[in-house]
Order: structure tokens, then C-alpha cells, then sequence
């Protein structure tokens, strides 16, 4: 085995036969276990650093491939939240069954006053294949620590974010969630309620194939901490939403999902300033391919201001919805914008006919080529095409 030869010389007797055949048993030994070991070796490999997580496949296996950053030490005495622990999954193989996914740690809790710890971060990148549901969700924000004593509340910390980029296929539904802001802490009597933390961004990058349901969504900003007591004190201003982001170069059989992340709600102090309601996060969809089921873009709520007899907190804004095409790509199915603001831009010319559930209060740009509206349809004036319902949009040329 492995090419050896043994030689007893003199030694051809009752011992050396003996010798021998150890040696063979020792060989066929050291040639099993490595049988059985190349195999792990090439298999998928979950590596933990500290908090962090990192997952990575390169061959074919049986899933899921899942890897998860730890939570932040929360509560200590006197010391701040910990930050949540990412999660990295890198998938350049086959997960035959099971899907994969990546789960941001969530931040950790202040003690009296101090703030939290941030989310973990979740990114998921694929150039191989996946069969099953992709999901991507990054850490919540830790809660700020309520004001003890004579103290200002602690503010709450950011989400992490979410991160999916794709190159090669996906089988089942697909999910990027961003995490929560941290709510701020309250405060004590005369003190100042904490600010929460932002909601954590959401992002899908796809130049491959996914045959799926896909959903986007920034996260939720964290409410902010109140301020009680008859002394004239301050509450925390409430987080803004995270935004979502989707960029496909490639196909997409299911349905499409963006919206941002809804702004936090302030918290209210009766004899000093309310606090202001988060902003809504922004959702944009960037197309230069194919999606087969539809879009619905949406930008998030802003969050409510916070109640106070002196000086009520003022809401925030609501996110915008942005759709973005490009010559050469193709949408089929219904296509919803809502938002603060609402944006439909043509890039690169070309013919195409798109109808949306509304264009009442959309803003229309293009580049190239002149457009025309009727009703709820908008096309290139360069082709002939019919006024009214138009679920299928055509690609342009």
C-alpha cells in the first residue's frame, strides 16, 4: 500500500513475519483513516472567532449551511452593552437540500445609563447553487440602559446590516432583513430620555438565477427613551429606518418585495420636548434583467413624534420608493410604488410599456428617449401601443 515494499532480510523467520505484518496492519490503518478523512476535509467548514461566525462550501453537501454571530454580553455593571458577533456564509458549491442562511448577533443591553451594543452584521455570498430558502438577517441594536438615580438614559445602539450577493442559483424563497435600532433607556426624574438606534440597511446583489419569492426589508428604528418626572427633561429622538436595496442583473422567477424600515416611535415628556418619530428608510430596485412575478417597492413610515404639554415631537418623513430600469431589461407582472416620495426612472432609451397601480404623484424621468402616459401606463413615444391594463411590461430592444 502506497507503494511500499517490505524486506525481512534475515530476519525471514517466525518474528520478522510478525514484524512484518504489523507493519501492513499499521499501513492499511493510517490508509483508512485517511479515507475517511479527505472526505471532512473538503467539506463545509464553520470557523468561530470570538463572536464572529464564518461558514464557507466549496463541494456538494447536504445542508443547511447556517452560520449564526453570538449575542453581546449585556447588563454588567457599569459597562455598555457588547456588540453581536457577524455571521459570514460562502457557498461556491452545491447545498443539495436545506438552504443556507446568515444571522447578525444581537447587540447586547447597557447597565444604568449606558448605551447598548450594535448588531452583528449577516452577509451571505453564493456563486455555486442552493436548494431551499436563503435567509439574511442582521443583529438587533442593543437597548440602552434605563437612568438610575441622578442619569440620562442610555442610548440604544444601530442594527447591523444585511448583506446577499448572488451569482449563481437559487432554488427556494429569499430573504434580506435588516435588524431593529436599540431602544434608548428612560430616564430618571429631570434627565434626558436615550436616543435609539438606527435600523439596520438591507441590500440583495443578483446576477444570477433564483427561482423564489425575494424580499427586502431595512429595519425598524428603535423607539426612543422617555423622561419622567415634573422637572422640564428631554425624551430621545427615535431611530430612522434602514434602508433596502436591490440590484439584479440576472433572473427572477417569484414575486419582489423592497421596503424599507419604519422610522421609530417617540416617547413623550410631559414638561419638556416630545421626541421626534424616526424617518422611514428608502427602498430602491435597480433592474437590468429579468423578473418574472411582479415588484412592489415600498418606502417605510415615518415613526410618530412623542407627546408633551411643552413641545410635542414632529413625526418624521416617510421613505421614498424608487424603481429604476434599464434598457435591456424586462418586468412582468404588476408593479406597485409606494412612499414619501415616489420615483420611476428610464435609463439607456429604448421601447417600453410599463404600467404601474398608480402613477398619480409619480416622478417620470427618462434618458434618451421621450415618453407618453395614459391612465396608469406609461411607454416610449417612438412605439405604437394600447392605452389600459398592461400586466406584462416588454423589454426594451
Amino acid at each position: 500500500m502506497f507503494g511500499a515494499r517490505y524486506y525481512c532480510g534475515g530476519l525471514c523467520n517466525a518474528g520478522g513475519r510478525q514484524l512484518r505484518a504489523v507493519l501492513l496492519a499499521s499501513t492499511a490503518l493510517v490508509g483508512l483513516g485517511m479515507s475517511m478523512l479527505l472526505p471532512s476535509m473538503a467539506a463545509a467548514q464553520c470557523v468561530t472567532v470570538g463572536l464572529d461566525q464564518t461558514c464557507s462550501n466549496a463541494v456538494s453537501i447536504t445542508g443547511p449551511l447556517n452560520a449564526a454571530g453570538t449575542v453581546g454580553a449585556g447588563v454588567i455593571a457599569g459597562s455598555p452593552g457588547g456588540d453581536g458577533g457577524n455571521a459570514t456564509v460562502s457557498n461556491s458549491g452545491a447545498v443539495t437540500s436545506g438552504g443556507a442562511s446568515a444571522s447578525g448577533g444581537n447587540g447586547g443591553k447597557g447597565d444604568k445609563g449606558l448605551p447598548g451594543g450594535k448588531g452583528g452584521n449577516a452577509t451571505l455570498g453564493n456563486s455555486g447553487s442552493i436548494a431551499g430558502a436563503v435567509t439574511v438577517t442582521s443583529g438587533i441594536g442593543g437597548f440602552g440602559g434605563n437612568g438610575g438615580g441622578l442619569a440620562n438614559g442610555g442610548d440604544g445602539a444601530n442594527a447591523g446590516n444585511a448583506t446577499l450577493s448572488n451569482s449563481g442559483s437559487i432554488a427556494g424563497a429569499v430573504k434580506v432583513i435588516g435588524g431593529f435600532g436599540g431602544f434608548g433607556g428612560d430616564a430618571a426624574s429631570g434627565f434626558n430620555g436615550g436616543n435609539s438606534g438606527n435600523g439596520g440597511n438591507s441590500s440583495l446583489s443578483n446576477s444570477g438565477n433564483i427561482a423564489g419569492t425575494i424580499t427586502v426589508t431595512g429595519g425598524n428604528g428603535g423607539g426612543s427613551g422617555g423622561a419622567s418626572g415634573p422637572i422640564p427633561a428631554n425624551a430621545g429622538n427615535a431611530g430612522s429606518d434602514g434602508n433596502a436595496t436591490l440590484g439584479n442583473s440576472g433572473s427572477m422567477t417569484g414575486a419582489v418585495t423592497v421596503t424599507g424600515g419604519r422610522g421609530g416611535t417617540g416617547a413623550g415628556s410631559s414638561y419638556g420636548y416630545g421626541a421626534k418619530g424616526g424617518n422611514g428608510g428608502n427602498a430602491t430596485l435597480n433592474n437590468w434583467g429579468s423578473i418574472l412575478g411582479g415588484v412592489i417597492v415600498s418606502g417605510g413610515k415615518g415613526g410618530t413624534g412623542g407627546f408633551s404639554l411643552t413641545a410635542p415631537g414632529t413625526n418624521g418623513l416617510a421613505g421614498s420608493a424608487t424603481l429604476n430600469v434599464f434598457a435591456g431589461s424586462r418586468i412582468v407582472g404588476a408593479i406597485t410604488l409606494n412612499g414619501g416620495t415616489r420615483n420611476l426612472n428610464f435609463f439607456g432609451g429604448g421601447n417600453y410599456v410599463y404600467t404601474l397601480n398608480s402613477l398619480a404623484g409619480v416622478n417620470i424621468t427618462t434618458t434618451g428617449t421621450p415618453f407618453v402616459v395614459s391612465g396608469n401606463t406609461v411607454g416610449s413615444s417612438i412605439r405604437s401601443w394600447a392605452a389600459g391594463p398592461c400586466l406584462q411590461q416588454t423589454r426594451a430592444p
